[in-house]
């Protein structure tokens, strides 16, 4: 499923995120060499002959001797025709609040996207299950209809078999005929509707559209155990108010959604602590160790250290840090009233959810009686049918009577099943049932 690639790719992108912000804690080790080659510039004089050279012309005076020659003023160039500087420096940050703003804001936003995947996953889980239980329908709804058109195909060879006897007119012929038509009919879109559906199903399970389904009877039974079983009891057994009252208790923590729009607040308000201390001062240590001079070497005059302390403080910045607080504050806030909304929204849900499965599972009680009393109908009507007291009308109308109740009936149990998922869902059940039994209809696949 290309979304549930997508949210993996986002857990990876924030988690890395959240590895980087912590990285900053860490020491940074950083290499750096240089040769550089100059010519002209500025010149530094010192006038040293100016200084010296009365006092020598004295002394030589006094002694009689050369002893001590004229110098010439001094000049030297501030920049090194040759020079070579190769080094290494150390940087560890001593106090920075922003650092630990950014790593607890990039923890909390990899948590809210860790819960947006179980969100995914759980609405993919719920997908699956109704996607079974719609193709196991539809795989039903084919096999009624098989049993109808054996049934429609029976009459009409009994019909022309009365025609050619003169015990019956080419009316109830042509009667036959159109019923067989119609059932024909219905089994072609029943079987469109199972195609369609595995499909779908395959899709969710990223496998080949056209792989095999097997369905287990079990699969399409309303379970007694587990968490959709214990909802199945619930619902059945306590009252409308008392059921959902129950089920709406701990709405605020049983849904990842929430969770991930609380850690999306957490982490704007770590955003908004960053935002502040970014009008802090910050400490960091510094420590240079290299090689420097006219040539390379490893000698004395060589090799330097240095440590430095280092305090920066970005007083101001033209009103910049106010609307980076600002901006973390509004954020905050609006992912506030996202959560509020959120949770009203999945009590709604929840309340809707518990209403359908409701109306589902008492639709299957009537489903169920309306089935034994069309499937009595039709075999006494088919018995009186073969004993030639039945009109031709009373057949076809007794068989269609029976055909729509088992399709009903099918419908009522796909339908119930799928409110339950839809109710498991809704109430946050874990979806860890399925994912360690596999997917239905999965297990079985040729």
């Amino acid at each position: 499923m290309t979304a549930t690639r997508s949210v993996l790719v986002a857990l990876e992108q924030a988690e890395a995120g959240w590895a980087e912000s912590r990285s900053n804690y860490l020491p940074s080790i950083e290499f750096q060499a240089r040769y550089s080659m100059a010519r002209g510039g500025r010149t530094f004089d010192v006038p040293v002959g100016d200084l010296l050279n009365d006092a020598y012309a004295t002394l030589n005076g006094l002694t009689g001797t050369q002893q001590f020659p004229a110098i010439q003023n001094q000049k030297f160039d501030l920049l090194r025709d040759r020079e070579q500087e190769t080094r290494v420096r150390v940087t560890q940050v001593l106090w920075n609040p922003a650092v630990g703003a950014g790593a607890r804001s990039g923890r909390f936003r990899a948590d809210a996207t860790r819960a947006e995947t179980e969100a995914v996953r759980r609405a993919l889980v719920r997908d699956i299950r109704v996607a079974y239980y719609t193709f196991a329908n539809a795989l039903r709804a084919e096999a009624i209809l098989d049993d109808a058109l054996e049934l429609v195909l029976e009459n009409e060879r009994s019909s022309n078999a009365l025609v050619r006897t003169a015990l019956a007119t080419n009316e109830q012929v042509h009667r036959a005929r159109a019923e067989r038509l119609e059932v024909e009919a219905q089994r072609d879109r029943a079987e469109t509707d199972r195609l369609l559906a595995a499909s779908y199903f395959n899709y969710l399970l990223a496998r080949d559209p056209a792989a095999d389904i097997e369905v287990s009877p079990t699969d399409l039974t309303l379970p007694d155990t587990g968490p959709i079983g214990r909802l199945r009891e619930a619902a059945t057994s306590q009252s409308d108010d008392a059921w959902i009252r129950t089920l709406a208790e701990g709405v605020g923590t049983m849904r990842p959604e929430l969770d991930q729009l609380d850690q999306a607040v957490a982490a704007a308000e770590a955003g908004l602590g960053a935002a502040r201390a970014s009008t802090l001062p910050t400490v960091a240590l510094a420590v240079d160790a290299g090689l420097q001079g006219r040539e390379y070497g490893f000698g004395a005059d060589n090799r330097y250290l240095m440590a430095s302390v280092v305090l920066s403080w970005a007083v101001t910045n033209g009103g910049g840090e106010r609307s980076r607080i600002r901006q973390a504050r509004l954020e905050r806030d609006m992912l506030e009233r996202e959560r509020a909304d959120a949770e009203a929204r999945i009590r709604l849900e929840l309340q809707t959810a518990a209403y359908n499965t409701r109306v589902a599972l008492r639709s299957i009680e009537t489903a169920t009686e309306r089935l034994a009393e069309a499937e009595r109908a039709f075999t006494l009507v088919r018995r009186r049918r073969e004993e030639g007291l039945a009109t031709p009308l009373e057949f076809f109308d007794a068989r269609a009577a029976f055909t729509r109740a088992r399709q009903s009936h099918s419908i009522a149990e796909a339908e119930a099943l799928i409110r339950l998922a839809e109710l498991d869902y809704a109430t946050g059940g874990a979806p860890d049932d399925l994912a360690g039994e596999g997917a239905p209809g999965q297990e079985n696949e040729r």
